[in-house]
């Protein structure tokens, strides 16, 4: 799994801290918007990296005991294969008559 630098970061500030809301992983970072630690915290969710402890506003989140070695081994739960379906359509032929400019 590719993982940045920043969500690297953002998953290290959670193991220090323990189970915290993304405005207190912001204030044990440099040089990052709020907003975008919030934005890395739901990434981690997503990926399988870290957890949300309260669903209620502001939510907790607290990374998972294993998360160096998922992003090593590439083991995210959380990737989801999408297969495409290919849909058979018969051809459908439709006659068009000459263009006729007058014809209202």
């Amino acid at each position: 799994m590719r993982v940045g630098q920043r969500l690297r970061e953002v998953l290290t500030v959670m193991d220090g801290a323990g189970a915290s809301t993304y405005r207190e992983v912001w204030g044990h970072m440099d040089n990052i918007q709020i907003l975008d630690v919030r934005r890395y915290c739901e990434r981690a969710v997503r990926f399988g990296l870290a957890e949300v402890r309260s669903q209620k506003k502001p939510r907790t989140y607290i990374s998972v005991s294993d998360w160096r070695e998922r992003i090593i081994l590439d083991k995210s739960p959380a990737v989801i294969e999408r297969s495409l379906a290919v849909i058979e359509k018969s051809p459908i032929v439709q006659w068009i008559a000459p263009h006729n400019p007058f014809n209202l």
